[in-house]
């Protein structure tokens, strides 16, 4: 099968969906494609005995200029808030990433199509070949490199979060405990105390996070330590590895790479800015500004904060 579009956008992370989003609102006929069963990339949500477990440790910062410029529904995400901007939606992290997905035209995501090449004006997806006048590719830093051998990406961060329950909160207002040193902990919150419906009975959830790998048994005593409770008060949930967590902003640190890299092809992400669901958005934001730029110049002036 062959199929044309006006933009494909490879990737349905809040790079992909920022600039896809941004796209459509000016009148571009875009399809997105995006290799899992869901939309938002690394903002990845499921529920595990009844409780909200995000892919990692999350928090949305309501704050971040490209949040403003995206109008995100805070109040459809139902922010539970830790402190001042930084929140939980109720519905895990994924909620940011489907709100957004939600505003593309009927039938321009497809999700679990995995994208097998991309050259000028072509991506050969599992489905069938499209032909495009731009292609953006919004992707993990090795899959970007994959698809566009001319992109170089830092290697990624890996950090290694562990669940547990606890019959109730050890504390009476939510907080983050920071890791002490010679530990392994990074932090270690009660993601219930700042967003309730993380659990299902009003038991606490707890998150802590290492930088290094680590086993479950490998920081319980130092997880129990920070919350000022017993090892055995611990209930392992689950563990979760996110070996692609977010790109290495190792010096010289270049910010703000270029996203028009020729002949029709972009290329965003984290990587390209900020590691950070800001530098995400951003990175989106400036490649919707490439394309029309390149495609309709016309457009432009319906998103002036995209630049």
């Amino acid at each position: 099968m062959s199929s044309r579009a006006e933009v494909v956008v490879v990737g349905a992370g809040l790079a992909g969906l920022s600039a896809a989003t941004r796209l459509a609102a000016a009148g571009c006929d875009v399809q997105v494609f995006e290799a899992a069963p869901h939309a938002g990339g690394r903002l990845a949500t499921r529920r595990i005995d009844g409780f909200v477990v995000d892919r990692g440790f999350q928090v949305l910062n309501s704050g971040y200029p490209r949040a403003a410029d995206l109008d995100l529904d805070l109040d459809a995400l139902d922010l539970g808030f830790v402190r001042g901007r930084i929140g939980l939606p109720a519905a895990g992290m994924q909620a940011v990433g489907e709100q957004l997905a939600a505003r593309l035209p009927a039938g321009r995501l497809r999700l679990s199509t995995a994208v097998r090449t991309v050259s000028a004006g072509t991506v050969v997806t599992d489905t069938g070949t499209w032909t495009a006048d731009a292609v953006v590719v919004a992707t993990d830093p090795g899959t970007a490199a994959r698809l566009l051998p001319m992109v170089e990406a830092a290697a990624p961060r890996q950090v290694t979060t562990h669940l547990h329950v606890l019959p109730e909160s050890p504390w009476t207002s939510p907080l983050i405990v920071l890791g002490g040193p010679g530990g392994r902990l990074v932090n270690s919150v009660v993601l219930s105390d700042a967003q309730p419906r993380y659990s299902p009975d009003g038991r606490a959830l707890v998150a802590s996070s290492t930088l290094e790998p680590t086993t479950e048994e490998d920081v319980r005593r130092e997880i129990a330590s920070a919350h000022d409770v017993s090892p055995s008060d611990l209930e392992h949930l689950t563990s979760i590895t996110v070996t692609g967590a977010q790109p290495a902003a190792l010096p010289p640190l270049r910010l703000r790479q270029p996203v028009d890299l020729g002949e029709g092809l972009y290329v965003c992400g984290d990587h390209r800015d900020t590691p950070s669901i800001q530098g995400a958005m951003a990175s989106g934001a400036r490649t919707a500004r490439a394309v029309l730029r390149g495609l309709r110049p016309a457009a432009l002036p319906v998103d002036r904060k995209a630049s």
